[in-house]
């Protein structure tokens, strides 16, 4: 199914609209919002002869085809048909065990080939870098425009050569050009000869003493500098009409200018003009002669793909111009850590030949924000680029100076071998983000080889990204809701709000989908989803009696977001919920990656009136500085440490010095994931006054806690009755 045409009003400060047609099956509102940032108006197509007929004025400025439902070749020529130069930038969607094949057979002009279905942040990307590089490609047809009329208003210096007398004439344009003095006829000749480049004597001789036709470019040494001139050279025979006198004559134009500006324009196109580093542009064309050469030799090579660690956050905070600043110290380090004495590419050098790259070097290039690519050549084994991986880690781990600020970030790096692991630019650079990401899951700041099971765990991941995204639309979430317990008495004094995602396949793990949800931004939408709906669980108890305080997580990401307590103040005035009924909880490690901030947020969210609890206290950073510090009403004791309870282990003696630190400091404390008697007793033993676990109730549905909270509470009247 196909949706009928839609349009998207682009938001405040987005760029200048562009046409997008689309023709997939399966096309959905998602795709089109992912793509509204951009200021898309899209259409979409019903079927091929639609999508044909559509391609006129206005030029559509990008096309998005699903390959088997049109082929990529004859979209090519029918827009190459239509626009010529101006045809848009095309993104083919095919299934993902199709990708590399419809890549290697797709026209020059198709800017990328995504897996389909594909989530709508990939597509957004792919959009911005297809469009981004179509307008490099314009610049470039632009500026080669400007480079032929310069051409054609240029003026040239002229000179002949009389084939019956021997006697050379030529302008004074021609002696100012080779910064050569007026000598008398023939030894003219030899007086320009000896400014040429000593390397193009011999062809240009050749061609003037031949006394025949001819084009040539050469270059003079002229002046104080010895830096060569390039000229270009055309000559005719011609006759006299009057005389019959035979000449040769001829042209020269000093066309220096002219291709230092060409260089200036391949260097755009191939060249990151933060950085200096190649460009996706010319990291594709390296990798084709690379693989060809590896495979002529037998050699192996590794390509490693690099991503910064928490880089968002230097932006956020920082702003975007030290973020340029870090990028170009990135760079610098990366390039560094590969360079080797005999072949390496000079970071940001202007002096790189285009038309003889070095393709037996290694080479860095950036390809996007903060993501760069490493090509390590002539490997001996794979320990060879562990190696390299792990000094570039270790490096970017030294930490930087920005403006008198330092900063320390990591990265996380995955490997794709030639041929292991790949025998196409495409193969390799999928690898080597799969298993970047895969280091990123481990912990991050360390490398990872790619393995084929990464596959299906890049698979795994896609389809739960997908997943959160229906169930998020569709509210097939469910919070369910643990008890806290008053542990002398065993009477219910509040719930945690906790979030379940039943599948027809079964329940999904949080573990699973949380890590997910966090890396794609989605834990945002999603955690808002279930502050307001546990708010409204509780205004509904309220309204029913019950003055049950619920405590909702807020991760990271959440935390991290400028307006969270405005989230939280809008939700507490939707729903009607006092604001002392609900708890915030955050753990101590999110708090501390940022402490000026996230004091100012904590601050932020006490002035709504709500209470803030430390989750998972005592395995981050624990520090009585903060505490004293932070506006923290309670403690969470770490499940960690109430496993240990009841063994003689050290957990109880850090359990009984946490209680006894919020007592102190007169803070709330609670023991989670308490399952036995022996915990309880521990517990009850040390004075902590409260805890939740299986003990007494696992997390259940919000109907089921309305009669544990009913039974508790008549408990406890019948015994101070």
């Amino acid at each position: 199914m196909v949706l009928d045409e839609a349009t998207v009003i682009p938001g405040p400060g987005a760029p200048t609209s562009f046409l997008t047609l689309i023709l997939a099956e399966g096309w959905g509102a998602s795709q089109v919002e992912a793509l509204a940032p951009l200021g898309a108006r899209a259409r979409t197509c019903r079927d091929a002869e639609e999508l044909m007929s559509r391609l006129g004025d206005p030029v559509p400025r990008l096309v998005i085809v699903e390959a088997r439902l049109i082929d990529p070749h004859r979209l090519n020529d029918h827009l190459e048909g239509l626009h010529g130069q101006r045809a848009p930038a095309i993104l083919v969607l095919a299934p993902d065990s199709k990708c590399c094949e419809v890549s290697d057979r797709s026209p020059a002009n198709v800017a990328d080939v995504l897996p389909w279905p594909c989530p709508p942040e990939m597509l957004a990307h792919a959009a911005r870098r297809a469009l981004r590089e179509r307008r490099h490609v314009e610049a470039r047809r632009r500026d080669e425009a400007r480079l032929s009329r310069a051409r054609r208003m240029a003026r040239f210096a002229s000179w002949e050569w009389s084939l019956e007398t021997n006697e050379f004439f030529c302008d004074p344009e021609l002696l100012a050009i080779f910064d050569a003095k007026k000598v008398d006829c023939r030894a003219q000749v030899e007086e320009l000869l000896s400014k040429v480049h000593p390397s193009d004597v011999a062809r240009v001789s050749s061609a003037w003493n031949g006394r025949r036709p001819h084009q040539l470019e050469y270059r003079v040494v002229v002046g104080s500098s010895n830096r060569p001139r390039i000229l270009q050279q055309e000559a005719e025979l011609a006759q006299d009409a009057a005389n019959g006198e035979v000449r040769l004559m001829g042209v020269v134009q000093d066309i220096t200018p002219l291709k230092e500006a060409e260089k200036k324009v391949s260097r755009l196109a191939y060249f990151d003009s933060l950085t200096g580093l190649p460009n996706r542009a010319f990291l594709q064309e390296h990798l084709l002669r690379v693989i060809a050469n590896s495979r002529r030799h037998r050699n192996r090579f590794a390509l490693m793909g690099i991503d910064l660690d928490l880089f968002k956050r230097i932006n956020d905070t920082m702003g975007h111009a030290a973020g340029d600043l870090l990028l170009k110290e990135v760079a610098n380090r990366i390039g560094q850590a590969v360079r080797q004495a005999d072949a390496a590419l000079a970071l940001g050098s202007s002096t790189v030949d285009l038309a003889n790259p070095p393709g037996d070097g290694n080479v860095v290039a950036r390809i996007g924000g903060d993501e760069f690519i490493v090509v390590l050549n002539h490997l001996r084994s794979a320990d060879d680029a562990a190696v390299v991986a792990r000094r570039i880690a270790d490096s970017l781990a030294l930490g930087m100076n920005l403006d008198g600020t330092d900063v320390f970030i990591g990265c996380s790096i995955g490997i794709a071998l030639f041929p292991d692991n790949g025998a196409t630019p495409g193969a390799l650079l999928k690898h080597a983000d799969a298993a970047m990401y895969h280091a990123k899951d481990q912990g991050r700041n360390r490398f990872q080889f790619f393995e084929d099971s990464m596959n299906q765990q890049a698979v795994r991941r896609l389809a739960l990204e997908l997943g959160i995204r229906n169930s998020l639309a569709n509210e097939e979430f469910k919070v369910h809701y643990q008890p806290k317990v008053r542990l002398d008495s065993g009477r219910t004094i509040g719930v945690e709000a906790l979030l379940r995602w039943p599948t027809p396949e079964g329940l999904i793990a949080p573990n699973e989908f949380i890590p997910v949800a966090e890396d794609t931004g989605l834990i945002v939408p999603l955690g808002e989803w279930v502050l307001s709906t546990a708010c409204r669980q509780a205004k509904k108890w309220l309204d029913g009696g019950w003055a049950l305080p619920v405590a909702v997580n807020v991760s990271g990401r959440q935390f991290r977001e400028p307006n969270l307590a405005a989230v939280v103040g809008r939700i507490l005035e939707e729903t009607g919920l006092p604001a002392q009924l609900l708890e915030i909880e955050i753990t101590e490690g999110v708090i501390m990656q940022d402490s000026a901030a996230g004091i100012q947020t904590l601050l932020d969210l006490k002035k709504l009136g709500v209470q803030i609890s430390l989750d998972d206290f005592g395995t981050g950073y624990s520090s009585l500085s903060y505490l004293s510090r932070f506006p923290i009403d309670s403690l969470k004791v770490d499940r960690s440490f109430v496993d240990g309870l009841g063994s003689g282990s050290t957990a109880e003696g850090i359990t009984a010095a946490i209680v006894a630190l919020a007592r102190t400091l007169s803070l709330n404390v609670i023991a989670e994931g308490v399952e036995t008697q022996e915990q309880i007793e521990f517990l009850l033993q040390v004075g902590c006054p409260d805890c939740q676990g299986w003990a007494y109730c696992p997390a259940v549905s919000p109907e089921k806690i309305e009669p544990i909270y009913a039974a508790k509470t008549a408990t406890k009247q019948r015994r101070t009755g």
